[in-house]
């Protein structure tokens, strides 16, 4: 919009079609701008209305500059200039202005939101992380007493039948 206004208020002052240069540069730009704000609508990031009202306030200032360019092309340059003057542009960027400034510090206000969601998430997964590791490692503990236990009792049998085995070969009468 800055762009188009500066194009609009050279032309005005100085009647050189060059300064229109900005203006008409910035028109698809504008264009662009709401559709890409239009392509969200909807979804978290902005809500219909407010994107309602964000190109109805567009569409009253471009309106305004398209008005006081074909004024000044039609050699009315003074009605241009007394429209500029009047300050319905100025209150009209002010209007949007301050929508603008309002939808950022809603934005704002939701990317702090799903931040401060997003650490406690994180904080919950290294709660997890460290309990589940934990629990690996109280189950890896589990496992090798388990194992040193299986192990002292197969060495004690295994002793075991070896001493029965020897008390076997001295009881039993050789022939």
């Amino acid at each position: 919009m800055d762009d188009a206004e500066t194009g609009q208020r050279g032309f005005l002052l100085t009647s050189d079609q060059s300064f229109l240069a900005p203006y008409t540069a910035a028109l698809p730009e504008i264009a662009a701008d709401l559709n890409a704000l239009a392509s969200v609508v909807g979804s978290a990031a902005i809500e219909p209305n407010a994107v309602a009202e964000l190109e109805s306030g567009v569409d009253r200032k471009l309106a305004e500059l398209r008005t006081t360019i074909n004024l000044s092309v039609a050699g009315k340059t003074n009605e241009a200039l007394a429209m500029v003057a009047s300050g319905g542009g100025n209150a009209a960027m002010d209007v949007l202005r301050a929508r603008v400034e309002a939808q950022i510090v809603l934005q704002a206000d939701r990317a702090e939101n799903l931040l401060g969601w997003a650490t406690k998430v994180g904080e919950w997964l290294r709660f997890g992380a460290v309990a589940a590791i934990l629990l690996a490692a109280g189950l890896a503990f589990v496992a090798v007493d388990q194992l040193r236990r299986r192990l002292a009792s197969l060495i004690s049998t295994s002793d075991n039948l070896v001493s029965a085995r020897g008390d076997l070969v001295t009881r039993t009468p050789k022939s």
